[in-house]
């Protein structure tokens, strides 16, 4: 039994249940780079970690780049990938800010 799980689309076929493990080691990490930079955006106004509100304006806004750079994946990919890097986004802002304390200190 075969799935169809490929449509073309604007003469190109998609591979319409494709992961982030899938994408080129260069397009993870630009991602992954867009992700954290818009993870930082939304905590430093907040000064405290981005909660559940904020998770859709940070998808939508990397969702735009991905697109823009002709990556293709999957919107509910990225929130996957976002929500399992989200606290590690964390400890790295915690890390860079006490970084930064020391060096004033």
């Amino acid at each position: 039994m075969s799935r169809n799980n490929h449509q073309k689309i604007d003469g190109q076929l998609l591979r319409t249940d494709k992961r982030i493990g899938h994408l080129k080691q260069k397009q993870i990490e630009k991602i992954n780079a867009w992700l954290y930079e818009a993870y930082q955006r939304q905590h430093q106004p907040l000064n405290r970690p981005p909660d559940k509100g904020y998770n859709r304006a940070i998808i939508s806004a990397v969702y735009d780049k991905i697109e823009a750079a002709d990556i293709w994946i999957p919107y509910e990919e990225v929130q996957k990938y976002y929500l399992k890097q989200k606290s590690k986004f964390e400890k790295r802002m915690e890390k860079e800010q006490n970084r930064i304390v020391k060096k004033t200190d």
